[in-house]
């Protein structure tokens, strides 16, 4: 359980390092969808050495393959979901919607095992989120296009750790992300060449040396929070994972602070207190029931 909640930390705080870095690519000229392509192609490698490392074979049968599809099709839903969302509502508004995910593993977990969560682990999952709302703040248009592709990529997340954990249990090593990985850059290369035929638009790509690195940052960190997340889910349920994973957003906002520079107001360090609060809390709750 400790080594679940120790990685599911790592997690989270290699995905939270990554908006910065993409920002940074963006204005160096890299398009979301080539970055996109990018860090699925970084995290297949990293997560084919994994299975190497842990002698796990690359190949999956037939229901392995079906994870793996539901894995990419999951990461799918939540970066396309994500960056299109952003383009209707406020990233804050985004993010607060992204971060329902965890309530949905939770109730995914529960049904799973056909039990209700102990008060203790809800107040916990509730006092994070309602962290996490103080700290991103939800101000902005209020537009229905954007709130349902925010809900999209929440899903997709819920259902990533969900059928990580599925795989897990079933005996299915990292080759599922492998492959789940190689699924969004069939993806994302084929939107890429319909938005180039149908509109005749060029690709445009970071050149300089602050936007390659920048892209290499954000790609790696991004292999990085899958493969945590993958092996968390192997050694803590799901669900707490999830609640483990708030820990992301607080990451960005410190992340933007130092790296950028962004300030931050008194209300929004009393919801990074919050989160963190009910982070430990719901931790507390898993392991002495556990215990």
């Amino acid at each position: 359980m400790l080594a679940g909640i120790a990685l599911a930390l790592l997690a989270g705080a290699s995905l939270g390092c990554i908006t910065s870095f993409a920002s940074l690519s963006y204005n160096h000229g890299m398009e979301p969808l080539v970055l996109i392509l990018l860090r699925g192609f970084i995290a297949a490698i990293v997560m084919f050495g994994v299975t190497r490392l842990l002698r796990e074979p690359l190949f999956q049968d037939r229901k392995g393959m079906k994870l793996a599809v539901k894995v990419g099709v999951a990461l799918s839903m939540v970066g396309f979901g994500y960056m299109s969302a952003v383009a209707y509502i406020s990233p804050g508004l985004a993010v607060a919607i992204l971060y329902l995910f965890p309530i949905i593993v939770l109730i995914s977990d529960s049904l799973r095992t056909r039990s209700f969560p102990p008060v203790m682990t809800v107040l916990a999952f509730s006092i994070a989120l309602a962290g996490i709302i103080t700290c991103v703040g939800v101000g902005g248009p209020i537009a229905p296009e954007g709130i349902m592709l925010a809900l999209l990529a929440s899903l997709g997340m819920a259902l990533f750790l969900i059928f990580s954990s599925e795989a897990s249990r079933h005996g299915y090593g990292a080759g599922v992300a492998v492959w789940g990985n190689g699924l969004i850059i069939i993806f994302a290369a084929g939107v890429m060449i319909w938005q180039s035929l149908s509109a005749g638009r060029e690709i445009s790509l970071a050149l300089d040396t602050t936007g390659v690195m920048a892209t290499f940052a954000a790609s790696l960190l991004y292999a990085m929070g899958i493969m945590f997340s993958v092996l968390a889910v192997r050694h803590a349920p799901a669900s707490l994972v999830a609640l483990i994973m708030n820990i992301e957003p607080i990451i960005t906002l410190l992340a933007a602070r130092v790296l950028v520079d962004e300030n931050l107001t008194g209300m929004q360090y009393l919801g990074m207190v919050a989160a963190v609060g009910g982070i430990m809390l719901g931790s507390w709750a898993y392991t002495s029931r556990k215990g």
